[in-house]
């Protein structure tokens, strides 16, 4: 790539080099290294207005949502769950501390979660169906 860019061949004189696209290189890692070489004693060396664009390394692709409804909510802990995907969902309730205090399977449309035998409180639902994950407050009281 070097042979996109002009050098400086005397004195210390800005020399403005253009633009490089990475476009060849998309969907690839690209390293960016600037290295100075120089036979002369010059005390330092400077790039100005360097911009490197692109796609964000964290951006992450939406993810379909799981189509559910959960009712009554709040609810004296026997929730209705209602899936339009028939397909296997993995249901989990959390305690606000993290800790997992049920967990079910069903490729059901309509579930009943029962968790009356807990204390009542705010806890956290989260439905899993293949790499889909989706979490909501539920409320017992």
């Amino acid at each position: 790539m070097s042979e996109n860019f002009a050098w400086s061949t005397s004195g210390f004189e800005w020399v403005e080099s253009g633009e490089v696209s990475l476009n060849d290189f998309h969907g690839s890692q690209v390293y960016i290294a600037i290295k100075y070489t120089s036979d002369s004693d010059a005390a330092k060396w400077e790039v100005d207005n360097l911009l490197i664009t692109g796609v964000a390394v964290n951006a992450i692709p939406e993810q379909q949502e799981i189509s559910f409804k959960v009712y009554p909510n709040p609810s004296n802990g026997v929730y209705h769950i209602a899936n339009t995907q028939q397909q296997e969902f993995v249901i989990d309730v959390y305690n606000l501390l993290g800790k997992q205090v049920s967990q079910q399977i069903t490729t059901s449309a309509n579930y009943d979660l029962d968790i009356s035998d807990l204390e009542n409180g705010m806890y956290l639902l989260q439905i899993t169906s293949n790499k889909e994950r989706k979490t909501i407050s539920l409320i017992k009281k």
